[in-house]
C-alpha cells in the first residue's frame, strides 16, 4: 500500500484532485451528473425498501435500466445515507421535459431537472452530496492507485509515477464522474488495485495473502459492474506467466480454486438470481431492452463514433451536453498523440533489440486497456453507450502507460520540467472548466425591470405568459447553422402550471427549417418558479436544418401552450411571427456578374436573359430574373414585370416581393445571386408587347442604369418582346 506520507508529491496531486473534485461537485447540480439521475434512486430504493430492484420492462421506474446492474456501490450508498429521510426525492428531481441529453453542443436545456425546490442541503439532495464524497475518496484511491501501478512497472522512471497519477487526478472527466453519484467510481477503484496486486505478485512473488486479495478485489468488481467479469483473463494471464517462471502450475492451479470458492459466495449470487429472474447470467439483454437496443456494425462503430468516444474520456459533461472549451480539446489530443507515440516508440525499441522481459509488465498493462475496450466496444454495438469514460476502469493502465509516452521523448534534463508541464497545464484546464462551461449551463439569466431600448416592443399574450419583446440580431446564415433570437418574457399573474414555448423557424413556402421547445430561461425557469412582473431575457441560437432552399428568410414563430404525452397543446392566442435572419447555401457565389443587364440603384445587379418569343393569347409566359445583391436596401422593395403595348399601357403585370417574399431586400444581407420566375398571363389581343422589369417602394422605381450606367426610360429595364399571335 502506498503511504502518501513518504510520497510527498503524490500527496500534493492527491489534495488538488480533492479540491477540484469539491469544485466539480459544487458546480454540478444534483441529479445533473451523468447518469445520476438514475443511479441515486436505485441507492434510494434499496435505502427505502431494504431489497434490489427487480427490473420489468414497460413499466417506468426512477432508476429505470440500472436495476440490471450489479449492486456493490448501491448497496454501499444505501449503508451510507440510509439515515437519511429521501421522501423528497420527487420534488427535488422534477424532470426537464425539453432536456437536450446527448446532445453535445446544445445551448440551452443542458438542465436534465428542474433546480426550483432546492433550499438548502438536506433530505435527497444531502444524499447525494454523501455519495459525491464518497466517489470523490474512491476516486483518491485511483490516483494513488496509478502512482503505484506507475511504479511497479517504471521503478526506473521516478517521474513515472507522479505523472500517471497527475493524468488521472487533473483529467477534467475522471474529476467529474468521481464529483457524482455513479457506480464507475466503485468499478474503477477496484479495477486499478486489482491491477495493482497482479503486477505485484508478478516483480514480487504469488503469496497466499496476494490470492485472497485477488480472488476478493475479483469477486467485489464483479459484483459492482458485470463488466468486471472481463478481469478473469487478466488473472489467468498473469497466473499463467507465474506457472512458466515458477516451473510449476500449482500455485497457479490455487489461486483459481481459491478465486472461484470466495468469488461464489460474494458474487455469485447475483448472477444467480438473474438466471432465476431473467433466463440469463448476467442481466445485461434485460438492460439492454429497456435501455433501449441498437444495431450496428464494427467498422461503422469506430468510424462514426471514434471522436466523440475520446471526448468524452476527457471531457464531455453533464448529460452528455456539455463540451470543454475548443482549446482545451487542443491540449487533450496533443497529449494523446505525444503518449501513444512515445508509449509506440518504446515497444518498438525493445522488441527490436529482443527484449521481450521489458514487454512483460507494460504488456499486461495493454491487455487490460484492450479487453475493457473491448468489451465497451461490444457493448456499444448492443445499446448506445459509447464514452470513453467507459474505459475509466483501465484509466490506471492507460495513464501509466502514458506517463512513460511522454516522457519518454525528452531528454533527461528535460523529464522533470515536461512531467510538470503536462500535470501543471491539465490541472488549470481541470480548473477552468466548472466556471468556463459547467457553471454557465445551469445558471438561469437575470431578471430585470425595464427592456432594453433596441428591443421591439411587443403585446402578446398567452395566458399568465406574456411575450414583452424581441430583439432579432437578423444574422446572415448557413444551412445547419444556429439562428440567434433575443426573447424577453414576463409571467403576469402567478400560476402553478409550467408553460411551454415553441420557437418554429420557417423558411421558404413556409417549410420548418428549425425548432425549439423550452421552458422559459433556456429550460432553467419553469413558469411555476417565476414572479410575476419580471422580466426574463434569453438568447436562444436555435439550429437550422442542414437541408435548406436558400436563399430564405428565417422567421421564427412563437407560441405558448402545455406539453403533454401526445404533444402540444397551444393556449389561445395568436401566434407571434418574428424575422431573425438570412439563410445562404454554403456555396454561393460572391463575384458579381461580368455583363449584367442593369444595375438597380446601388444595391443589386440584375441579369436576364433576352426575350423573343411568340405565344398564344391567354398563355402564361415565365420571365426568369437573376438578382445578385451586394449592398442591403434599408427597405422592402417590390419587383414588377410587366407587358406593355404599343402604347405603354400594362397589358399583363406581376408585382410582388422577391421569391414571393420568402427574400424581402431588407434581408439582402449578404452577396448571394439568385433566380426569381415571374410570371406573366398573356393578354387576349394579339399584337407585339415590350417586357420591362425593375423595382419600386412607396415613393417610386429605384433608379436603374444599363451597363453603359445610362438609365433606363422609366426606369423600367428593357428585356425584349411577346409577340402574341391570333388564334
Amino acid at each position: 500500500m502506498t503511504h502518501l506520507r513518504d510520497h510527498p508529491l503524490l500527496a500534493g496531486i492527491v489534495a488538488v484532485y480533492l479540491v477540484l473534485g469539491i469544485l466539480y461537485a459544487t458546480s454540478t447540480p444534483a441529479f445533473e451528473a451523468s447518469d445520476e439521475i438514475v443511479h441515486y434512486p436505485m441507492v434510494a430504493h434499496i435505502a427505502e425498501t431494504g431489497k434490489v430492484a427487480v427490473q420489468q420492462p414497460g413499466i417506468a421506474t426512477r432508476y429505470e435500466q440500472e436495476a440490471s446492474q450489479p449492486p456493490l456501490y448501491y448497496l454501499i450508498g444505501a449503508v451510507l445515507t440510509g439515515w437519511i429521510d429521501t421522501s423528497d426525492l420527487d420534488e427535488v428531481r422534477q424532470l426537464n421535459p425539453h432536456a437536450k441529453i446527448g446532445i453535445g453542443d446544445a445551448t440551452d436545456n443542458q438542465n436534465m431537472t428542474l433546480h426550483t425546490a432546492r433550499d438548502g442541503l438536506h433530505g435527497s439532495l444531502l444524499a447525494v452530496a454523501i455519495l459525491r464524497g464518497f466517489g470523490l475518496l474512491l476516486g483518491a484511491g485511483t490516483v494513488i492507485g496509478t502512482y503505484a501501478l506507475a511504479r511497479i512497472v517504471w521503478p526506473q522512471h521516478p517521474l513515472a509515477g507522479p505523472l500517471a497519477a497527475a493524468l488521472v487526478a487533473f483529467n477534467p472527466m475522471f474529476v467529474f464522474i468521481a464529483a457524482s453519484v455513479n457506480n464507475d467510481n466503485l468499478t474503477i477503484f477496484l479495477a486499478t488495485w486489482l491491477m495493482v496486486t497482479l503486477l505485484r505478485t508478478l516483480t514480487d512473488g504469488l503469496t497466499f495473502r496476494r490470492q485472497i486479495v485477488v480472488a476478493v478485489l475479483f469477486a467485489l468488481i464483479a459484483l459492482s459492474k458485470v463488466s468486471g467479469l472481463t478481469f478473469a483473463p487478466l488473472i489467468g494471464l498473469g497466473r499463467w506467466r507465474h506457472g512458466l517462471r515458477d516451473a510449476a502450475g500449482r500455485a497457479a492451479v490455487s489461486t483459481g480454486f481459491l478465486k472461484i470458492g470466495l468469488w461464489v459466495p460474494i458474487a455469485g449470487w447475483w448472477y444467480m438470481r438473474n438466471l432465476l429472474l431473467y433466463g440469463e447470467i448476467t442481466g445485461t439483454a434485460m438492460h439492454v431492452t429497456i435501455a433501449g437496443p441498437r444495431t450496428i456494425g464494427l467498422v461503422t462503430l469506430v468510424r462514426e463514433e471514434w471522436f466523440s468516444f475520446w471526448t468524452a474520456y476527457w471531457g464531455w459533461f453533464g448529460a452528455v451536453n456539455i463540451l470543454a472549451p475548443d482549446w482545451a480539446y487542443v491540449l487533450f489530443g496533443a497529449i494523446s498523440v505525444a503518449a501513444a507515440a512515445g508509449a509506440a516508440a518504446w515497444f518498438a525499441q525493445r522488441m527490436a533489440h529482443g527484449a521481450w522481459a521489458d514487454l512483460l509488465l507494460p504488456g499486461l498493462l495493454l491487455a487490460q486497456i484492450g479487453v475493457v475496450l473491448g468489451g465497451v466496444i461490444a457493448w456499444s454495438m448492443r445499446t448506445f453507450a459509447s464514452q470513453g469514460r467507459l474505459l475509466f476502469p483501465a484509466i490506471g493502465a492507460a495513464s501509466a502507460l502514458a506517463a512513460f509516452g511522454l516522457v519518454f521523448w525528452l531528454p533527461q534534463r528535460a523529464r522533470f520540467l515536461g512531467a510538470g508541464a503536462v500535470g501543471a497545464a491539465l490541472a488549470v484546464t481541470a480548473a477552468v472548466i466548472p466556471f468556463a462551461v459547467i457553471r454557465p449551463a445551469y445558471t438561469p439569466p437575470q431578471t430585470m425591470v425595464t427592456l432594453p431600448r433596441e428591443a421591439q416592443l411587443l403585446d402578446a399574450a398567452w395566458g399568465p405568459l406574456a411575450l414583452t419583446a424581441v430583439e432579432p440580431d437578423l444574422a446572415a446564415l448557413e444551412p445547419g447553422d444556429r439562428l440567434p433570437i433575443t426573447v424577453y418574457w414576463t409571467l403576469t399573474e402567478p400560476t402553478d402550471e409550467n408553460l411551454s414555448i415553441s420557437y418554429t423557424v420557417f423558411g421558404r413556402d413556409l417549410a420548418e427549417i428549425g425548432k425549439l421547445d423550452t421552458y422559459p430561461g433556456g429550460g432553467l425557469l419553469p413558469t411555476s418558479s417565476l414572479q410575476p412582473g419580471e422580466i426574463i431575457m434569453t438568447t436562444y441560437h436555435i439550429r437550422l436544418a442542414e437541408d435548406i432552399a436558400a436563399p430564405t428568410a428565417a422567421r421564427v414563430q412563437i407560441r405558448v401552450g402545455q406539453l403533454g404525452q401526445d404533444g402540444f397543446t397551444f393556449l389561445p392566442g395568436e401566434p407571434v411571427m418574428v424575422t431573425a435572419g438570412a439563410v445562404y447555401a454554403e456555396d454561393c457565389e460572391t463575384q458579381p456578374p461580368d455583363d449584367p443587364s442593369a444595375t438597380l440603384f446601388d444595391f443589386a445587379h440584375l441579369t436576364a436573359d433576352p426575350v423573343d418569343v411568340q405565344a398564344a393569347p391567354g398563355e402564361t409566359l415565365t420571365i426568369p430574373l437573376t438578382f445578385f445583391p451586394y449592398n442591403r436596401p434599408e427597405e422592402d422593395l417590390t419587383v414588377f414585370v410587366h407587358l406593355l403595348d404599343g402604347a405603354g399601357h400594362i397589358a399583363a403585370q406581376n408585382d410582388r416581393p422577391p421569391l414571393h417574399g420568402d427574400y424581402p431586400t431588407s434581408l439582402w444581407l449578404r452577396p448571394c445571386p439568385f433566380t426569381d420566375a415571374f410570371e406573366l398571363t398573356l393578354p387576349q389581343e394579339p399584337g407585339t408587347y415590350r417586357v420591362v422589369a425593375g423595382m419600386y417602394n412607396a415613393q417610386g422605381r429605384t433608379i436603374a442604369v444599363n451597363a453603359e450606367g445610362t438609365p433606363y426610360p422609366d426606369y423600367a429595364i428593357a428585356l425584349g418582346t411577346v409577340t402574341v399571335t391570333a388564334p
